[in-house]
This record gives structure tokens, C-alpha cells and sequence, in this order.
């Protein structure tokens, strides 16, 4: 009673002086460095031979998750090192109920398993016909272009040479953009680019013009040019910035309000030849000619993983939609490997030789799968791929063959439903592959025990 008494005290006690006004505020701790995303994964991550720990015994595995833990947590990735317990420490480093996500995402001393959660992606029936098949005369048969976008706003635009169309896939019109570039024989618009809400269309050109044009408007806003003065090759937007590559090398990030050179990255020895920002805007992927791919962060602009292990042309990019951290990357004719990144450890996750040349990367939000369009001399095998994840390998469902020769581009509609193709046979193909469900956003689906980043702390 003594106890309970003395307990109630105190409470009332507090009661008291909350209600004369003695308010005292949290201490909220301002952790710039944290890396919530790198410390979540690593914090909870579920040793295969955790079992040994009820033994009393510590296992090769734990003494192995025990020194990684370490090292990240007073090296690599700025979350707060623990003083006073070390790997022999008594009490338990971690909880033995963590509760499993229905989406397997573990990283179990190395070998981390990354699965299609949708177990309907593995029944469901795919068409390997077109829904529609278009004409598109005049495409540049180059593999260092990206002239296909599908916005927002329903539209997909393509550049043909020198001129740019955008086509509303519902209402089915189609309009050739003014743009007033010069005539020349050699000139052709090397990439176009939609805003992350649709309303401006970003075209860069060959001779390293870059142009914004309203879609509301109908006509040009901004007319700059780059530095290098040279083909731009790949576009990219956040939410208030537009970063190119180019030739040299050279990533420049822009300010559309007013188009001068916010900051310049180097990293590549040769062309530039794709821009892929993250889903949550932390990171920008850049594959060169060099086979390099760079990791950059976007709060320094500075190399934040760096990627050597493609021996051709590093062009195909794909972030994975519900996985920040994970992005795939495809090489060329040379290389021909489809290979999974973990950005944060720089871990290859898996990796899959397709023999051919690696034109695009796509995921799909709806069905979790990873799209990708390959060319090879043979007209035969020029073909679109469709891929699940399953424990640690990619396995292939799907094969869509349309094209006679390589399918460069690829490009998925707002609603995830219908992926756009487009082929150095200059057709443009629509293909209904996925279901028109909404994917889940239940708790259930891929959560944690601490997700950081979408929660108020």
C-alpha cells in the first residue's frame, strides 16, 4: 500500500502542477546526419541463426551481425552510436518478436531476399498482343536518346527527329508541338522529359538547347541553354529542379523559374546517358557510357555510391517504386546483365545475364515486377520481359514480342496499368499487362516495426 500510495502521490502531484500552469516541453533531439531509412533496415534486420542466442552460444552468423552493426553504426551511415554494450553484451541487442512484413524484405548477414509480395502476379493472365500498335515514322535509331514520356496527365511524348507530338491516350489527339528550332539537316531532339504533375514538357536537343513547354499554354516558356553545348541525352525532374546529362560527361540541375545552373556534377568520363531520380527524392542515379553508375545524394550533390560493375553501356535505370533504396540497372550489348542494388550497403541484391543488349528498366507499382526491353542483332529475339523476385532470383513470367527490331524506350502509364513501347522499327506498341486494381496501401503491405519516415515522431 505504502508503494501504491507514494505512487499516487506522485501522480497527483504532477496532476497539480500541470494544472497551475508549470508546463515543461520535450526534449525533441535535431539529428541532421540520421540516415533513417539505412538505420531502420540495419537496426532490424532478423539473423537466420537467431535461435543460437536462446543457447547462451554465439553463433559465426551473430558474431558476424555484430561486427556489421557496428561498423555501421559508428562509421557509415550517422546513426548514433551505443556506448557500454558491445556484441558480448548480455542483454538482448535486439527484440526476438520483431514482427515479419508480409513483404520479405531481409537483410540476414548479407544475403538479402527481395520478393514479389503479390502473389496474384504469378497466376494472372498476361496478353502477349498489343492492344494497339502505332506508326511512328522518322525515330532516331539511337541508344543514347530517351524520347518517350508518359505524364501525369495522360499524355506520352515522343520526339521524331526533329519534331515533338504529344498524344492524349484518352481522347486520342495528337498535336505536333511549335517549337521553332532550326532546320538543319543533322539536328533531332535527343530527350523528352514530363514535370512530376504533368504541366511542362522538358525537350533537350542535340545541340544542348533544353526547352520547357506549358502544357496549358500550349507553347515554349523557357528557352536556355547548357554550358557544355552539347546532346543532351537525359532529363530529369524533382519537384522544383530539372537535371540534364550531357556528352561531356557533366550533370547540370536547374532552376525552372529561372534557368541558370544551380550546380554541375562530374562523375563520368563519357555521355551521360540516363537520369533517374528516387521515389522519395533522396538519391539521382546517373548510368554513363563509361558503365559507371552513380549514386548521388541530393542534400550535397556529391557521390554517394558508386557502381562499376557493368562492363558496357550502364543505360537502363529503374528505382523501385516501394523500396526507395533499391534500383536496378541494366548494361549493354557487352555486358547484357540485369543487376539489383541495395544504395545504402552497395550490396548487389541478384543479378540475371539476358545475353542482349539492355535497353530500358521499368517497375511496376501494381504487380511488383520489373520490366525490361532488350536488342539483339536477331529480329527474332528483340523482345520486352517481364520479371518477378523471387528469393533472391529474378524469374521470368512473361515474354512480349512485337518488335522487329530493339525496343529502346519504355514507359508506363500514370495508372500502372499499360506499358508503351518503342522500337527502332518506329512503331509504338500499347500493352495492357497489368491489372487495373489500385495497389494496397494497408499496414499490412511491407510494413516494420519503426517506419521512420512516414510517421511523426
Amino acid at each position: 500500500m505504502d508503494r501504491c500510495e507514494s505512487w499516487f502521490g506522485k501522480r497527483s502531484l504532477r496532476s497539480s502542477n500541470h494544472e497551475q500552469g508549470n508546463f515543461k516541453d520535450r526534449f525533441i533531439p535535431y539529428r541532421p546526419e540520421l540516415n533513417v531509412e539505412s538505420a531502420h533496415m540495419q537496426l532490424f534486420s532478423r539473423s537466420p541463426n537467431e535461435k543460437s542466442l536462446q543457447g547462451g552460444v554465439e553463433s559465426p552468423g551473430v558474431k558476424e551481425y555484430s561486427r556489421r552493426l557496428s561498423v555501421v553504426l559508428n562509421e557509415q551511415h550517422g546513426i548514433l552510436p551505443t556506448h557500454g554494450c558491445g556484441s558480448t553484451c548480455n542483454s538482448p541487442s535486439r527484440p526476438t518478436t520483431t514482427r515479419r512484413s508480409s513483404t520479405p524484405w531481409l537483410m540476414d548477414l548479407g544475403e538479402e531476399v527481395f520478393s514479389s509480395p503479390s502473389p496474384r502476379a504469378a497466376k494472372r493472365h498476361v496478353s502477349t498482343a498489343p492492344d494497339r500498335v502505332l506508326d511512328m515514322p522518322g525515330l532516331r535509331d539511337d541508344f543514347y536518346c530517351n524520347v518517350l514520356d508518359w505524364g501525369p496527365n495522360g499524355c506520352i511524348a515522343v520526339a521524331l527527329g526533329a519534331n515533338t507530338y504529344v498524344w492524349n491516350v484518352k481522347n486520342e489527339e495528337c498535336k505536333r508541338l511549335r517549337l521553332h528550332l532550326p532546320e538543319l539537316e543533322d539536328f533531332y531532339v535527343s530527350s523528352v522529359a514530363w514535370s512530376k504533375v504533368g504541366e511542362t514538357l522538358a525537350i533537350g536537343t542535340c545541340q544542348g538547347d533544353i526547352l520547357l513547354w506549358d502544357a496549358t499554354s500550349m507553347k515554349v516558356v523557357k528557352n536556355f541553354r547548357t554550358r557544355d553545348h552539347c546532346h543532351v541525352g537525359s532529363l530529369s525532374w524533382s519537384k522544383d529542379k530539372l537535371m540534364s546529362g550531357s556528352r561531356k560527361g557533366k550533370i547540370s540541375i536547374y532552376d525552372p523559374r529561372d534557368p541558370v545552373v544551380c550546380s554541375s556534377l562530374s562523375g563520368h568520363k563519357r555521355d551521360v546517358t540516363n537520369l533517374k531520380l528516387s521515389t522519395d527524392e533522396e538519391f539521382l542515379a546517373s548510368g554513363g557510357d563509361d558503365g559507371i553508375v552513380n549514386i548521388w545524394s541530393m542534400r550535397n550533390n556529391s557521390v554517394y555510391r558508386r557502381i562499376e560493375s557493368h562492363k558496357a553501356c550502364a543505360k537502363a535505370l529503374a528505382w523501385c517504386p516501394w523500396r526507395p533504396s533499391v534500383i536496378a540497372s541494366g548494361g549493354g550489348s557487352n555486358d547484357g546483365h540485369i543487376r539489383l542494388w541495395h544504395v545504402h550497403t552497395g550490396e548487389k541484391l541478384t543479378e540475371v545475364d539476358t545475353k542482349s543488349q539492355v535497353c530500358s528498366l521499368m517497375w511496376s507499382s501494381v504487380c511488383h515486377e520489373l520490366v525490361s526491353s532488350h536488342g539483339v542483332p536477331n529480329a527474332d529475339k528483340n523482345s520486352i520481359h517481364l520479371w518477378r523476385t523471387r528469393l533472391m532470383k529474378l524469374e521470368q513470367t512473361t515474354r512480349l514480342q512485337q518488335h522487329s527490331r530493339r525496343p529502346l524506350h519504355l514507359a508506363i502509364s500514370p495508372d500502372g496499368t499499360t506499358l508503351a513501347s518503342l522500337g527502332a522499327d518506329e512503331n509504338l506498341c500499347l500493352w495492357r499487362c497489368f491489372p487495373s486494381s489500385t495497389p494496397r496501401t494497408s499496414s499490412t503491405d511491407h510494413d516494420s516495426p519503426l517506419q521512420l519516415t512516414k510517421s511523426i515522431r
